[in-house]
Protein backbone atom coordinates (compact mmCIF):
# COMPACT_ATOMS: atom_id res chain seq x y z
CA UNK A 1 0.00 0.00 0.00
CA UNK A 2 1.18 3.36 -0.95
CA UNK A 3 0.99 6.44 0.54
CA UNK A 4 0.11 8.61 -2.36
CA UNK A 5 -1.95 7.23 -5.46
CA UNK A 6 -1.10 8.67 -8.94
CA UNK A 7 -3.93 9.46 -10.62
CA UNK A 8 -3.40 11.27 -14.13
CA UNK A 9 -5.72 14.60 -14.26
CA UNK A 10 -6.19 16.55 -17.61
CA UNK A 11 -2.99 14.74 -19.03
CA UNK A 12 -0.95 15.47 -15.94
CA UNK A 13 -0.09 13.39 -13.12
CA UNK A 14 -1.48 13.76 -9.97
CA UNK A 15 -0.46 12.43 -6.27
CA UNK A 16 -3.73 11.93 -3.86
CA UNK A 17 -3.10 11.26 -0.61
CA UNK A 18 -4.38 7.64 0.00
CA UNK A 19 -6.24 7.70 2.90
CA UNK A 20 -6.35 4.24 3.66
CA UNK A 21 -2.21 4.26 3.90
CA UNK A 22 -2.50 7.20 6.19
CA UNK A 23 -5.36 5.42 8.62
CA UNK A 24 -3.33 1.85 9.09
CA UNK A 25 -0.23 3.88 9.68
CA UNK A 26 -2.21 5.91 12.72
CA UNK A 27 -3.80 2.95 14.11
CA UNK A 28 -0.41 1.54 14.13
CA UNK A 29 0.99 4.24 16.30
CA UNK A 30 -2.07 4.22 18.72
CA UNK A 31 -1.60 0.62 18.99
CA UNK A 32 2.70 1.40 19.93
CA UNK A 33 1.11 4.25 22.42
CA UNK A 34 -1.08 1.64 23.79
CA UNK A 35 1.30 -1.00 24.02
CA UNK A 36 3.98 1.80 25.81
CA UNK A 37 0.62 2.80 28.09
CA UNK A 38 0.00 -0.72 30.01
CA UNK A 39 -3.38 -0.61 28.88
CA UNK A 40 -4.43 -4.56 29.06
CA UNK A 41 -5.05 -5.57 25.74
CA UNK A 42 -8.31 -7.22 26.32
CA UNK A 43 -9.27 -3.43 26.80
CA UNK A 44 -8.20 -1.94 23.34
CA UNK A 45 -11.31 -3.00 21.36
CA UNK A 46 -13.66 -1.76 24.08
CA UNK A 47 -14.52 1.62 24.43
CA UNK A 48 -17.31 3.60 26.01
CA UNK A 49 -20.00 2.68 23.51
CA UNK A 50 -19.30 -0.88 24.62
CA UNK A 51 -20.76 0.00 28.33
CA UNK A 52 -23.66 -2.18 28.78
CA UNK A 53 -26.45 -1.44 31.55
CA UNK A 54 -28.31 1.45 32.74
CA UNK A 55 -28.07 1.55 36.42
CA UNK A 56 -25.05 3.45 36.68
CA UNK A 57 -25.37 5.10 33.25
CA UNK A 58 -24.56 8.78 34.38
CA UNK A 59 -21.08 7.72 35.84
CA UNK A 60 -20.04 6.25 32.73
CA UNK A 61 -21.51 9.57 31.12
CA UNK A 62 -19.28 11.30 33.63
CA UNK A 63 -16.50 9.17 32.59
CA UNK A 64 -16.73 9.86 28.76
CA UNK A 65 -17.29 13.51 29.49
CA UNK A 66 -14.22 13.46 31.55
CA UNK A 67 -12.02 11.92 29.13
CA UNK A 68 -13.18 13.96 25.96
CA UNK A 69 -12.49 17.39 27.75
CA UNK A 70 -9.40 16.55 29.59
CA UNK A 71 -7.60 19.41 27.99
CA UNK A 72 -10.11 21.94 29.20
CA UNK A 73 -8.75 23.87 32.29
CA UNK A 74 -11.63 23.03 34.64
CA UNK A 75 -10.63 19.26 34.27
CA UNK A 76 -6.90 19.48 35.25
CA UNK A 77 -7.04 19.04 38.82
CA UNK A 78 -10.03 16.60 38.61
CA UNK A 79 -9.39 12.91 40.16
CA UNK A 80 -11.68 9.95 39.91
CA UNK A 81 -12.49 6.88 42.22
CA UNK A 82 -14.09 4.33 40.61
CA UNK A 83 -15.81 2.33 42.22
CA UNK A 84 -17.65 -0.98 41.71
CA UNK A 85 -20.56 -2.36 44.15
CA UNK A 86 -24.08 -3.61 44.36
CA UNK A 87 -24.14 -1.60 47.54
CA UNK A 88 -24.50 -3.92 50.12
CA UNK A 89 -21.73 -6.10 52.43
CA UNK A 90 -20.59 -9.95 52.46
CA UNK A 91 -21.80 -10.96 55.71
CA UNK A 92 -18.77 -13.46 56.07
CA UNK A 93 -15.75 -10.93 54.94
CA UNK A 94 -17.11 -7.50 55.38
CA UNK A 95 -16.25 -6.38 52.02
CA UNK A 96 -18.66 -4.93 49.16
CA UNK A 97 -19.93 -7.15 46.45
CA UNK A 98 -17.98 -5.07 43.83
CA UNK A 99 -16.91 -7.03 40.97
CA UNK A 100 -17.22 -7.41 37.01
CA UNK A 101 -19.02 -3.85 36.94
CA UNK A 102 -17.25 -2.48 33.91
CA UNK A 103 -15.08 -0.39 36.07
CA UNK A 104 -11.77 -1.07 34.80
CA UNK A 105 -13.29 -1.21 31.14
CA UNK A 106 -13.98 2.62 32.09
CA UNK A 107 -10.69 3.55 33.13
CA UNK A 108 -9.60 2.08 30.24
CA UNK A 109 -11.76 4.19 28.04
CA UNK A 110 -10.56 7.27 29.65
CA UNK A 111 -6.84 6.30 29.31
CA UNK A 112 -7.57 6.19 25.47
CA UNK A 113 -9.25 8.84 25.18
CA UNK A 114 -6.17 10.64 26.65
CA UNK A 115 -3.87 8.78 24.54
CA UNK A 116 -5.74 9.98 21.32
CA UNK A 117 -5.66 14.31 22.57
CA UNK A 118 -1.80 13.47 22.51
CA UNK A 119 -1.08 12.79 26.61
CA UNK A 120 0.68 10.22 28.27
CA UNK A 121 -0.76 7.86 30.17
CA UNK A 122 0.22 4.46 32.34
CA UNK A 123 -1.73 1.61 33.47
CA UNK A 124 -0.62 -0.32 36.29
CA UNK A 125 -2.36 -2.84 39.10
CA UNK A 126 -1.92 -1.37 42.27
CA UNK A 127 -0.46 -4.73 43.63
CA UNK A 128 2.68 -4.18 40.83
CA UNK A 129 2.58 -0.55 42.45
CA UNK A 130 2.80 -1.16 45.74
CA UNK A 131 5.20 -3.68 45.54
CA UNK A 132 7.64 -1.01 43.36
CA UNK A 133 7.10 1.42 46.17
CA UNK A 134 8.50 -0.91 48.71
CA UNK A 135 11.55 -1.46 46.84
CA UNK A 136 12.01 2.12 46.17
CA UNK A 137 11.97 2.53 50.55
CA UNK A 138 15.37 3.25 52.73
CA UNK A 139 17.72 0.24 52.13
CA UNK A 140 15.36 -1.57 50.29
CA UNK A 141 16.50 0.91 46.74
CA UNK A 142 17.41 -0.40 43.84
CA UNK A 143 18.21 1.51 40.97
CA UNK A 144 16.44 -0.64 38.49
CA UNK A 145 13.31 -0.65 40.46
CA UNK A 146 13.29 3.33 41.02
CA UNK A 147 13.38 3.35 37.16
CA UNK A 148 10.60 1.41 36.78
CA UNK A 149 8.60 3.76 39.12
CA UNK A 150 9.73 6.92 37.35
CA UNK A 151 8.37 5.34 34.15
CA UNK A 152 5.27 4.67 35.52
CA UNK A 153 4.62 8.29 37.25
CA UNK A 154 6.18 10.36 34.20
CA UNK A 155 2.67 10.67 32.74
CA UNK A 156 -0.33 13.15 32.67
CA UNK A 157 -2.77 10.44 33.71
CA UNK A 158 -1.69 7.35 36.05
CA UNK A 159 -4.69 4.46 36.19
CA UNK A 160 -4.23 2.14 39.18
CA UNK A 161 -6.56 -0.77 38.87
CA UNK A 162 -8.08 -2.16 42.03
CA UNK A 163 -6.67 -0.24 44.81
CA UNK A 164 -7.01 -1.38 48.73
CA UNK A 165 -8.02 -4.76 47.86
CA UNK A 166 -6.30 -6.72 50.32
CA UNK A 167 -6.39 -9.86 48.54
CA UNK A 168 -4.23 -8.66 45.68
CA UNK A 169 -0.98 -8.06 47.74
CA UNK A 170 0.21 -9.38 50.39
CA UNK A 171 1.49 -6.59 51.54
CA UNK A 172 -1.76 -5.92 52.56
CA UNK A 173 -2.07 -8.97 54.68
CA UNK A 174 1.60 -8.74 56.24
CA UNK A 175 2.37 -5.24 57.02
CA UNK A 176 -1.26 -3.13 56.57
CA UNK A 177 0.05 -0.26 58.25
CA UNK A 178 3.24 -0.05 56.10
CA UNK A 179 0.71 -0.21 53.34
CA UNK A 180 -1.41 2.55 53.94
CA UNK A 181 1.26 4.88 54.49
CA UNK A 182 2.84 4.16 51.43
CA UNK A 183 0.01 5.10 49.40
CA UNK A 184 -0.95 7.67 51.80
CA UNK A 185 2.75 9.29 50.52
CA UNK A 186 2.65 8.04 47.27
CA UNK A 187 -1.08 9.81 46.31
CA UNK A 188 -0.34 13.09 48.32
CA UNK A 189 2.70 13.85 46.12
CA UNK A 190 1.73 12.73 42.77
CA UNK A 191 -1.65 14.90 43.21
CA UNK A 192 0.87 17.89 44.06
CA UNK A 193 2.39 17.46 40.91
CA UNK A 194 -0.42 18.54 38.88
CA UNK A 195 -0.92 15.20 37.32
CA UNK A 196 -4.08 13.09 37.45
CA UNK A 197 -5.26 10.11 38.86
CA UNK A 198 -7.81 7.48 37.72
CA UNK A 199 -8.15 4.43 40.46
CA UNK A 200 -10.39 1.52 40.31
CA UNK A 201 -11.59 0.00 43.79
CA UNK A 202 -14.42 -2.97 45.16
CA UNK A 203 -14.33 -0.59 48.10
CA UNK A 204 -16.38 2.78 48.78
CA UNK A 205 -14.95 5.42 50.42
CA UNK A 206 -17.03 4.87 53.39
CA UNK A 207 -15.62 1.40 53.43
CA UNK A 208 -12.05 2.89 53.25
CA UNK A 209 -12.90 4.50 56.13
CA UNK A 210 -14.20 1.41 58.45
CA UNK A 211 -10.80 -0.56 57.29
CA UNK A 212 -7.85 1.94 56.62
CA UNK A 213 -8.61 4.88 58.60
CA UNK A 214 -9.37 8.31 59.00
CA UNK A 215 -6.30 9.65 57.28
CA UNK A 216 -6.44 7.88 53.89
CA UNK A 217 -10.15 8.43 53.90
CA UNK A 218 -9.86 12.25 53.93
CA UNK A 219 -7.44 12.51 51.17
CA UNK A 220 -9.35 9.94 48.79
CA UNK A 221 -12.89 12.26 50.09
CA UNK A 222 -10.76 15.41 49.49
CA UNK A 223 -8.87 14.69 46.33
CA UNK A 224 -11.22 12.14 44.47
CA UNK A 225 -14.65 12.34 42.57
CA UNK A 226 -16.15 8.67 43.33
CA UNK A 227 -18.65 7.41 41.02
CA UNK A 228 -20.06 4.45 41.45
CA UNK A 229 -20.57 1.33 39.17
CA UNK A 230 -23.59 -1.16 39.93
CA UNK A 231 -23.92 -2.77 36.26
CA UNK A 232 -22.70 -6.16 37.14
CA UNK A 233 -21.54 -7.36 33.15
CA UNK A 234 -22.21 -11.22 34.04
CA UNK A 235 -25.72 -10.29 35.41
CA UNK A 236 -26.40 -8.38 31.69
CA UNK A 237 -24.92 -11.22 29.75
CA UNK A 238 -26.85 -13.69 31.19
CA UNK A 239 -30.13 -11.96 30.44
CA UNK A 240 -28.83 -11.75 26.63
CA UNK A 241 -28.13 -15.46 26.65
CA UNK A 242 -32.02 -16.25 28.12
CA UNK A 243 -33.58 -13.70 25.55
CA UNK A 244 -32.31 -15.65 22.52
CA UNK A 245 -35.31 -18.56 23.48
CA UNK A 246 -37.64 -15.46 23.56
Amino acid sequence: MNPYNIKTIDGEDVAIRNEDYWKKKEQEKFELYLIRSGIPKNYWDIDFIDYQGDKSIDSKNKCEQYAKRCLEEKFHNINLYLCGGNGDEDDSSGEEKTHNVQKSMCACAIGKEFLRQGLKVQFVYAGKLLDLLLKTQGFNYEERFYNQLQKIIDVDLLIIDDVFDTRKSQMFINNPDTTIALWDTFLRSFIHEDKRIVMTSNYSMNMIKKKFGESIHQLIERDFLQLMFYDDIKIVRRKRFENIWE
